[in-house]
């Protein structure tokens, strides 16, 4: 690793920002890269902490293209000398360098994220049981974030359900809870004709 690297090692948004200005000069912008570095990280989450990884992060393997080792070995390396609390905040920090502060199909603004969580959450009393929170167009899983870290204030215990149609956005926002140590299950799915909680 150069000294640059080293340095972005403890500086989040300079190596996040130098890395997507890398993969957009390849024209790497598409979700499928996106959705194979967010794989790349978790596992290597898994084999810092010894967590397993979630089902669904083993499912969504076969979204993996080939990147050049180069690049993967780049992350690699960041990811190693990173701090917990870095790499807890790498995945939505890398998604928003790549795509931009347009939202979109990946993150919700966080207006957006904050007007959801105080609607949400307005008429709700305390209780002991875990209060399970459904988001039926999760992307890169921002608002479930969101959701987990108000709740969590509040004393509750969250239990986060997402589907999305986009199956790289699913696996992005898998990986992302995972690796912040979430309870969260997130699954590809349409919305609008299918409920894969209808028996949660």
């Amino acid at each position: 690793m150069n000294n640059g690297e080293m340095r972005a090692a403890g500086d989040l948004e300079r190596f996040v920002w130098s890395f997507a200005d890398q993969l957009r000069r390849y024209e790497y912008r598409n979700s499928a890269v996106l959705t194979t570095l967010a794989l790349d990280a978790a596992q290597y989450w898994s084999s810092r902490t010894s967590l397993p990884l979630p089902a669904s992060l083993h499912v969504a393997n076969d979204r993996a293209v080939q990147i050049p080792l180069s690049d993967l070995d780049r992350q690699r390396r960041w990811l190693e000398a990173a701090n917990d609390e870095a790499l807890k905040s790498y995945l939505p920090a890398l998604a928003y360098a790549i795509h931009g502060d347009g939202g979109g199909e990946y993150r919700s603004s966080a207006s957006i994220n904050r007007v959801g969580v105080i609607a949400a959450l307005a008429r709700l009393r305390p209780t002991d049981e875990p209060l399970t929170v459904l988001d039926l167009a999760a992307g890169s899983g921002s608002t479930l974030l969101s959701m987990a870290n108000e709740l969590s204030t509040r004393q509750w215990t969250p239990r986060l359900l997402g589907q999305d149609f986009n199956q790289d956005a699913a696996t992005l926002a898998s990986a992302t809870l995972f690796i912040k140590g979430v309870d969260g299950d997130v699954r590809t799915a349409n919305s609008l004709t299918t409920d894969c909680f209808a028996r949660t």
